[in-house]
């Protein structure tokens, strides 16, 4: 086995046996669930259209969404996980939104492009392993959930972090970091599933920021903090 391949092995022995710990579980597989395109796509709809929405009607259909998405992971967790998702992304401003949105599709239409060229076996496969999900196959190659989510948190890090609303940057940021390594935990992915999907949600949200910053759709949504340098 190349040494890489090795090395990927091993580091995923390592997360998915060595650090497995019962308790641990719930929490991965709700963290996991927050890397989903569907409950991704909900939270970022709701923040597009929630100044056109009554703020009776909105709060509603957050918690509508989350009952919904708790109910379909049979999970309390996946419920609250819901709630702070929405909480999350209805900070963001309208073309922020919008463009991660779009980072979300685009990220995601590349990945599901490059998994059948690649065709790599799920970790989940190994006879040690006791994923959390029953998912199998040659699918592994890159993570779909690492993907999108990096492609919003790109977005949001290059729209922020230069301007009051910088928590938000790292916020995302972490969440993407949580996201990636719980698939790992979890055991359908390798880290280098998980490396090379945070490679393609970087890249495409960069390309996106950058195209939607030079037709100016981002409109004041950047304007960076005036700093004191002196």
């Amino acid at each position: 086995m190349p040494p890489l391949w090795q090395w990927d092995q091993d580091i995923f022995r390592a997360i998915h046996v060595g650090l497995h710990r019962v308790w641990l579980d719930p929490l991965m597989v709700a963290i996991t669930f927050t890397g989903l395109g569907y409950p991704q796509i909900a939270w970022l709809l709701l923040a597009i259209f929630r100044r056109k929405l009554d703020s009776r009607l909105l709060l509603g259909l957050i918690f509508g969404v989350a009952v919904a998405l708790g109910f379909v992971e049979k999970s309390p967790l996946a419920f609250a996980a819901a709630l702070l998702g929405s909480a999350l992304v209805l900070v963001l401003r309208r073309p922020v939104a919008a463009c991660a949105l779009w980072a979300l599709i685009l990220s995601g239409a590349l990945r599901i492009a490059v998994v059948p060229l690649v065709g790599r076996q799920r970790p989940s496969n190994f006879e040690f392993a006791t994923p959390l999900e029953d998912i199998h196959g040659f699918s592994s190659f890159p993570s779909g959930h690492t993907t999108t989510t990096f492609a919003i948190a790109t977005v949001v890090t290059w729209c922020c972090a230069r301007t009051e609303e910088s928590w938000l940057a790292w916020t995302t940021v972490a969440w993407a970091c949580l996201v990636g390594f719980s698939r790992i935990y979890v055991g359908v992915h390798y880290p280098l599933d998980v490396i090379a999907g945070a490679a393609f949600g970087i890249g495409v949200g960069s390309a996106l920021y950058w195209f939607w910053q030079s037709k100016g759709w981002f409109d004041q949504a950047m304007k960076p903090i005036e700093r004191n340098l002196s």
